[in-house]
């Protein structure tokens, strides 16, 4: 008998000189479902043609290989975007510390010497600006306790600032 491999099964060929067995016993026809299948081998070795399900053919694979092209693209292109999108979020908690921290300094500053602007300073990159106020509230009590803060953090570059301005009061105890 001469065998033949496909893919991992190695299937039996035909020898064309040997004739084919018609039907089983009838012993064992009892329990049998009919006759052998035949092989997907033919009895020259040619393959048969398989059915329309068992293989993809060169266009459809083609088309699969597009449609999963597309699709990759269309989500590699949302990747800058978040990742902009993170850097800038990044950048601005930055500043938001960075003016925590310099409204934190104004805490530890005698109340006499916090008037007016404060020079600018330059922390973690940013510039700072701090200009101190006199609330413009109306029926404030006491408006010598009481003095409003402007910090403004700018960030970027000359040609493209960007600008975070925090807002707070500061209170004189006693």
């Amino acid at each position: 008998m001469i065998r033949a491999a496909i893919g991992r099964r190695v299937l039996p060929l035909r020898d064309p000189a040997r004739p084919r067995r018609a039907a089983l016993s009838a012993s064992s026809a009892a329990g049998a479902r009919g006759p052998r299948s035949a092989s997907p081998v033919g009895p020259i070795g040619r393959v048969r043609q398989l059915s329309w399900w068992a293989a993809f053919s060169l266009v459809e694979l083609v088309i699969a290989m597009s449609i999963l092209a597309v699709g990759l693209v269309g989500a590699m292109r949302v990747f800058p975007v978040g990742l902009r999108a993170s850097q800038r979020s990044e950048v601005a908690s930055r500043a938001v510390l960075a003016a925590q921290r310099t409204i934190e300094s104004l805490k530890l500053t005698p109340w006499e010497e916090l008037t007016g602007e404060l020079p600018p300073t330059q922390e973690d990159g940013f510039d700072i600006t701090t200009r101190l106020r006199t609330p413009s509230i109306d029926h404030l009590l006491d408006e010598t306790r009481l003095k409003a803060v402007d910090v403004t953090v700018q960030t970027g570059s000359q040609s493209r600032p960007h600008r975070l301005t925090v807002v707070t009061y500061l209170r004189r105890e006693g």
